[in-house]
């Protein structure tokens, strides 16, 4: 781990008295690395073996780096419970290196967030801006984040995603995709999150089981330039589908507002209630498959 001073050039590796660092690489086994506020000092301890290895006022910082071993599979849990550990100037570098490496992003609603972005550019390596921190990564595996924030954003590549949001563990909600990005474990936000898949030809399935009926969140989806399709399950609950505004309400509050999709198909409803005031199919399947067409002109119904 290095913690880089302000006042000196961001490569810089060493200056007595202001940087302090661990070379992970040279480790044999994985390592927990925490990072976390003590008053007004920012400290690294090697939670693995409970040794502290930094420690410098954050007024001070202006970046923290920290190196993967090879093979191994090490953590990085930065700890907002006594307040944002993360230097506004440059952030947080983790470089994981190979390994199942995994970042923690912890201590729920102690530090008020306003917004969360996760921005993946492919598989293992992204960003995450919390507020004015950054933090970046590369070779990463999974993240975990229940930090307590307003909003979340996720943002992904160019590539064809296939992306899915799911139940997750501890009452968290899981991101995932086939390939494209990390996975995230996130708790829900105070007021919604989006999902943003930029480019490419698009698949997005959504588990609205993942969000409690007692939400009350407005999630937005956009798929972004291509042939996108959204899978929508509804999981057993009533759905109000709104095709001219592009609205899906289930369930309790919540509600989806979805742009730049070709296809929307609701499966697992037990009653719809749709509005079209322009041409446009959607397939609902589970209990029943209905298929409405343009001012519901024609209607065709399956038991």
């Amino acid at each position: 781990m290095t913690f880089l001073n302000r006042n000196n050039a961001k490569s810089q590796v060493a200056i007595a008295g202001f940087v302090f660092t661990v070379f992970l690489a040279f480790a044999t086994h994985a390592r927990e690395i925490s990072v976390e506020r003590d008053g007004e000092e920012v400290v690294g301890t090697d939670v693995t073996n409970s040794i502290e290895i930094a420690r410098q006022n954050i007024a001070d910082l202006c970046e923290i780096v920290i190196t993967g071993q090879e093979a191994e599979d090490d953590t990085l849990t930065i700890d907002f419970s006594n307040g944002n550990p993360v230097p506004s100037d440059f952030g947080v570098t983790f470089n994981a290196g190979d390994g199942s490496d995994a970042i923690v992003l912890t201590g729920g609603s102690a530090v008020p967030i306003t917004s969360i972005l996760h921005k993946f550019n492919n598989a293992t390596d992204g960003q995450i801006d919390i507020d004015s921190g950054v933090i970046t990564y590369t070779g990463l595996e999974p993240i975990t984040d229940d930090l307590g924030a307003d909003t979340r954003t996720f943002e992904f590549d160019s590539a064809n995603d296939v992306v899915a949001i799911s139940p997750g563990g501890g009452g968290l909600v899981t991101i995932s995709s086939q390939g494209t990005s990390e996975s995230v474990d996130f708790a829900l936000p105070n007021l919604g999150f989006s999902v943003d898949l930029v480019d490419g030809n698009d698949v997005l399935d959504f588990d609205s089981s993942a969000v409690p009926s007692s939400a009350d969140l407005d999630i937005v989806l956009d798929g972004g330039s291509g042939t996108n399709i959204l899978n929508f399950d509804a999981a057993g609950a009533t759905v109000r589908h709104d095709m001219e505004s592009g609205t899906i309400l289930w369930g309790g509050q919540s509600k989806i507002t979805y742009t730049n999709f070709g296809s929307v198909n609701i499966t697992n409803s037990t009653a719809v209630v749709p509005t079209l005031s322009e041409w446009g199919i959607i397939v609902l399947t589970g209990l029943m498959t209905i298929s409405f067409f343009r001012k519901a002109r024609r209607l065709q119904a399956s038991a």
